[in-house]
Parts: structure tokens; sequence; C-alpha cells
């Protein structure tokens, strides 16, 4: 019998409250629902993800990429992307997440299996092989990587404009309302006055990619304290829409330099005519609320100038 979105809910609301959970989550993922290490297009992901990653900053930059310091938060199990990035050139990149959740067998296994996902994709990544018998701290130096777990985005300790390039991965539809500013306001603050910024941001029900008979704007149906029940911390989202996001960035003193946007087509329009959505989310458009994904580019905001509309 397939388990489906509740269930799993329920028992990463379990796994959310008990001592080492997330010992038990890492045991749930790897052995019962397989989903740890990841799956090939997970792998080809996380290179497609770096490479636009690299060409939406490098042009910006007054520096060559394999120069500049990168910082990302919420790097998750297999730092993916950021083993990409190294595999691209990326040389100096410090990652922190509010939970230690980085193991070395997964990241191991990510730096084994990247490069032939890479050359899926025709990209040729350039990767040492993973350090034998070494603890994690050490195998992530030898990519350049610095690792800060647990560690709080929103108050990081990182010298005030040392950073570059900030990038984020699927990672703020995660993060609480509340926190979005001032995790923002950090990275602007650790950002130098040429840095720019580089998000992807997923607007989906990630119950989806579990459960195939739930579509991705399943989560639009509930009120604020129904969802309460299907979103704890270990699996938390947030709901916010594309144009809430929006304002988030520029409340934070962001300039949005560029903005690719993956917009409803119509079958998924389609779908959300077909779903009784919550009256909390009435002050929004189909198209507004089918929004799947998007790719925010953006810098510290100079001192005196208006967000741009």
């Amino acid at each position: 019998m397939k388990v489906g979105w509740r269930a799993k809910a329920a028992i990463q609301g379990v796994l959310s409250v008990v001592p080492g959970g997330d010992s038990l989550n890492y045991v749930l993922q790897s052995r019962v629902t397989h989903s740890l290490p990841v799956g090939e297009s997970v792998l080809v992901e996380n290179v497609e993800t770096a490479q636009s990653h690299l060409r939406a900053v490098s042009e910006l930059l007054p520096l060559a990429v394999g120069e500049a310091a990168f910082y990302e938060f919420g790097a998750g199990w297999s730092l993916g992307v950021p083993i990409a990035l190294a595999g691209l050139g990326v040389t100096n990149q410090t990652l922190v997440d509010i939970r230690p959740l980085a193991r070395t067998d997964l990241v191991g296994d990510i730096v084994r299996r990247l490069p032939p996902a890479g050359e899926r994709v025709g990209t040729s990544l350039s990767l040492a092989p993973w350090p034998a018998e070494s603890d994690l701290t050490s195998a992530l130096g030898a990519y350049g990587i610095a690792y800060m777990a647990p560690c709080d985005a929103r108050s990081t300790g990182l010298e005030s404009a040392s950073i570059d390039v900030v990038t984020s991965t699927s990672t703020f539809e995660h993060i609480p309302k509340a926190d979005i500013v001032p995790i923002l306001s950090e990275c602007r603050r650790i950002l130098k006055p040429s840095g720019v910024m580089s998000a992807w941001i997923d607007y989906k029900d990630h119950y989806a990619s579990f459960d195939d008979r739930i579509g991705p704007y399943n989560f639009l149906t509930f009120d604020q304290k129904a969802w309460r029940r299907y979103s704890p911390s270990l699996q938390y989202q947030n709901r916010l829409r594309h144009r809430e996001y929006v304002d988030l960035f520029e409340e934070a003193g962001f300039e949005i330099l560029q903005l690719e946007v993956i917009e409803a087509d119509q079958r998924d329009l389609d779908a959300l005519a077909g779903l009784d959505i919550d009256p909390s989310f009435s002050g929004f458009t189909p198209e507004e609320l089918g929004v799947r994904d998007a790719h925010f580019v953006a810098r510290p905001r100079a001192t005196g100038s208006g967000p741009i509309r």
C-alpha cells in the first residue's frame, strides 16, 4: 500500500519533536523511502542549477568567479549544488545550515557521481577524488568549502562586505515569512556593494513529488490552522506566492536585477480551477497562484535609491 502525503506529514511531525529526529529522518529517507542518496535526475538538476547561478552572476561581478567568495544558506543533506559549483571552478564557498544535515557518505557519493551527470548535459566538472577516511570538515576543505552548522542565517557572524555571491536553491519556501527579511538583510550585510545574490524559489507543494495523487497546488486548499498540522519544522512550507517574495526582497534592501519566472501553463490553470482554494489566497489571480518557480538575481540597493517596480 502506498503511503500518502498526509502520512508522511505525520511522520515528519513526530520526527520534528523527538530527540534525534534529524538522524531518524536520515534513516527513514535512506532505508525506507530511498530518497537518499539522491537519484540521477537530481544530480543532473544540481549541475544545471549550479550553471544557472554562474550564468546569472558571472557578467555582473567585477572579478572572475574563481576569485569570488560564495555563500549559501540551507545547503541540505548532500551539498549537490555547492559541489557542482566547485566542479565548475568556484574555489571559495561558505555554507551554513540551521541543522548539521550534511553527511560524509552522502557528500562523498555526490562527488563521485556528479562528473558523469555533468557529461549528460554536456558539462565537464573538475573534482578531486573524495578524501578517504577524512572527517566532513577536512574533506570539504579540499573543495574550498567551509561548512558551518548549526548556524543561524539571520546572524551568521561573518564579516560585513566579505561575500561576492550569495546562492540559494529551493530554500526560501521552507522558511517562515517572519524570518525571510532578517535572512535577506543578513545576506545584504555580508555582501560587498558589488556583490550579487542568485536565488531559485520553488512555489509548488513539495508533497506532490512524494505522492502523485496530489498536484502542485494541493496546499493552497487549506486554511492556515489546518495547514499547520502538515507543515512541521522538518517539512515546513510557507506557501508564499511570487509577488510576496518580490516585496520581501525589496523590503530587505535588494534591487532585483533579473527575474526569471516559470509561469503556470493552461493545464496548471485548469487544475487550479478544479480546486477549492482557501479564501486566504483570494487576493491572488489564478495566474499569480500558479507560478511554479522563479529565479531572482539581485544586489544590495544603493543607499537612497528606491525599489525597482
